[in-house]
């Protein structure tokens, strides 16, 4: 795999649902994660779970990965790199398959 991944354009319109109170404003992070996938159609959907199942399998860096999503236009950000490929494995658990 090369060492940058570009983004889709259905990973950029899920990321810029995310604000910074996002998670502050639901009762879970499971329903903070679907309010924002309510934005995509059921085929944005499956793009952004295979986007990000192959994000989470290549060998790049958490901070590569990391910076992938600050580049987006979300206004929200994990305090730790270390955390994104579980963040973005939440996100793939929360999109039925197929």
């Amino acid at each position: 795999m090369t060492e940058s991944l570009q983004p889709t354009p259905e990973f950029l319109k899920f990321a810029a649902g995310f604000h910074q109170d996002i998670f502050e404003i639901h009762d879970s992070p499971d329903e903070t994660l679907e309010t924002a996938l309510n934005g995509l159609s059921n085929v944005e959907r499956l793009s952004l779970r295979d986007f990000l199942e192959s994000a989470i399998r290549s060998q790049l860096s958490d901070e590569t990965l990391d910076a992938l999503w600050k580049e987006s236009k979300a206004d929200f950000y994990l305090a730790d790199p270390s955390q994104i490929r579980i963040f973005y494995q939440q996100i793939v658990d929360l999109v039925p398959t197929r």
